[in-house]
């Protein structure tokens, strides 16, 4: 399948790199907005002009494929690509490294990041286009959102429900049985003990609101 990346920052470059190592996918290009971006080359694959682009390059049959290299700092810019993406109506593959567990019974949706050694575990249910990073964990009977970034050793325990558009940060933690509301950020460190229905910014431990999302 041939793929082109959306974004050309350092995400976008951790993709590919993990792309090209699994030689799950070739990756023909990169789209980016930042003029500095125009006409360089990363990773030896070359940044082929701006996002606008998307729908002519997939109309004319260059790619089979698209995948979200946009980072957690631009999670609604995300947000509304994956409706732009849907909109046209070409795949996104799922990136799976191959130290990462996803059990038999899990269900993933597509255009996922799955970094070395993540695990997405018995029954657990996963949306579209999420990241998850080194060591992070989906326990069983867990339920995810799309465009869910999961930093470097965050993990859920059973039951926990996240909602889409939510950033959770290195290291944070969820006990089983809550849920927090889409369009949320969950502080590095932080330990999530019971539900927040509403979106905000929830740090510390225990986990409280520290603002609110309007």
């Amino acid at each position: 399948m041939k793929v082109i990346i959306l974004g050309a920052a350092q995400h976008a470059e951790v993709v590919a790199s993990m792309a090209i190592e699994l030689s799950s996918v070739e990756i023909v290009g990169f789209l980016d907005d930042d003029p500095a971006k125009q006409g360089q080359r990363i990773l030896e694959i070359p940044v082929l002009g701006k996002i606008n682009q998307l729908e002519k390059i997939c109309d004319d049959g260059s790619v089979d494929g698209v995948f979200l290299g946009l980072s957690a700092r631009q999670i609604t810019l995300r947000s509304k690509l994956i409706k732009r993406i849907k909109g046209i109506g070409i795949p996104q593959p799922n990136l799976i490294h191959r130290t990462a567990y996803v059990a038999s019974t899990a269900e993933i949706g597509e255009g996922n990041f799955l970094a070395p050694h993540v695990v997405v575990n018995h029954h657990a249910q996963v949306g579209d286009s999420c990241a998850f990073y080194s060591h992070a964990a989906v326990e069983h009977h867990c339920r995810l959102g799309d465009n869910i970034y999961m930093g470097p050793g965050s993990k859920t325990t059973a039951n926990v429900s996240i909602g889409s558009d939510t950033y959770v940060g290195v290291n944070a933690s969820f006990i089983p049985h809550v849920s927090v509301s889409s369009f949320s950020i969950i502080a590095a460190g932080c330990v999530v003990t019971k539900s927040f229905l509403e979106p905000g910014l929830i740090a510390g431990v225990p986990g409280v609101i520290k603002k609110k999302f309007s």
